[in-house]
């Protein structure tokens, strides 16, 4: 029995180290592009089974594909399949010149052709990475998250563009936790990352690093992803929700400001005013580096922002005592951005969408 333990003992530390050793190559993994002749002969196999019989056709694409004989870029193989493509591809070139409308229309091109199970995998993975990054560009972050969940990083030929479209989906959603783990992935994990990639990414990183729970920068991001989702006519629940999130916490930032009211100046550093206290009732604007703690004369005491509908629907009287609190203590460029918003969600569109 004994030696049987001793021996049960060794292929349980095997074990852990089998799984630890599989755990580090995991997460030492690197994604690497594939190499330029094996990106043509993914081509060229598509094209075969696309039964081309114009020589014109075949002539374009044996240009752009350049017999093999140069070296290029992740970057610029991939905007070559998806030339390949549409050459040969009637529904592909179709998707694409919908794709490169001037004109963005409210609504994205319809995408059934990825949905084409008589496709191959290289031509799926790769027009769904061409999707992607067309709505991100057009700022459809929601749709274009849900595009990149289907498509797989090692499938596609180039992987960089791809975590780095979902990191921006990521980061204009405020995903912190995602959005770091996809960016971390990108400049850790990937081979042949642009230089423009990398900076931009590292920015994102930065940004989100910093984002604080409850603070202006968040209230800030909020209300932009609200614009921009009534911009493309999204009024349902979705937005809805979001506007609900930018009033809660809008409300929370003021109650936290009439609760500190009470004991110190308005801007610190100043002689102050009566009893040694701030002045509160200053016109001075507040900086842009903080909230003052003095509240003004107005007081939310009945929680006026948390109105069924929002600002965009107080009355007068409840909405100018609202605003007074910000005018006196919010940094002048969240004071106008709060300005814009209310505006633009008075004039909200018709529900629908999201």
């Amino acid at each position: 029995m004994k030696q049987f333990r001793k021996q049960l003992g060794l292929i349980i530390c095997a074990m852990m180290l089998v799984v630890a050793s599989v755990m580090t190559t995991r997460a030492t993994e690197v994604i690497a592009p594939p190499i330029d002749q094996d990106v043509r002969s993914d081509v060229l196999g598509w094209v075969a089974t696309q039964d081309v019989s114009d020589p014109a056709t075949v002539q374009q694409v044996g240009v752009l594909w350049n017999d093999g004989k140069s070296v290029t870029t992740p970057r610029r193989n991939f905007e070559n399949v998806i030339k390949t493509f549409a050459l040969v591809n009637g529904d592909a070139k179709q998707f694409v010149d919908a794709c490169e409308l001037v004109d963005v229309p409210l609504l994205p091109p319809e995408a059934k052709l990825l949905e084409d199970d008589l496709q191959t995998p290289f031509f799926s993975q790769n027009m769904r990475l061409y999707y992607g990054r067309y709505l991100t560009q057009i700022r459809m972050y929601d749709e274009a998250l849900e595009v990149f969940a289907k498509t797989d990083v090692e499938k596609v030929v180039d992987p960089a563009t791809l975590l780095f479209h979902k990191a921006v989906c990521e980061q204009q959603l405020l995903m912190k936790k995602e959005g770091l783990a996809t960016i971390k992935r990108l400049l850790l994990n990937t081979e042949h990352v642009p230089t423009s990639y990398q900076r931009l990414a590292k920015l994102m990183q930065y940004e989100l690093e910093n984002l604080k729970d409850g603070s202006l920068g968040q209230v800030a991001r909020l209300m932009s992803d609200v614009e921009r989702r009534l911009e493309l006519a999204r009024g349902g629940e979705k937005v809805q929700q979001k506007e609900e999130e930018v009033v809660v916490l809008l409300d929370e930032i003021i109650e936290r400001i009439e609760n500190s009211g009470g004991g110190g100046g308005g801007g610190g550093g100043g002689s102050g005013g009566q009893d040694g206290k701030g002045d509160k009732n200053s016109s001075s604007p507040a900086s842009d580096s903080k909230i003052l703690a003095g509240t003004g004369p107005g007081q939310t005491d009945d929680k006026t922002l948390k109105k069924e509908n929002g600002w965009g629907s107080l009355p007068p009287k409840e909405a100018a005592r609202a605003k007074n609190i910000i005018n006196r203590n919010f940094p002048p460029r969240y004071r106008n951005q709060l300005d814009e918003y209310f505006k633009k969600l008075a004039e909200r569109p018709a529900e629908g969408g999201r």
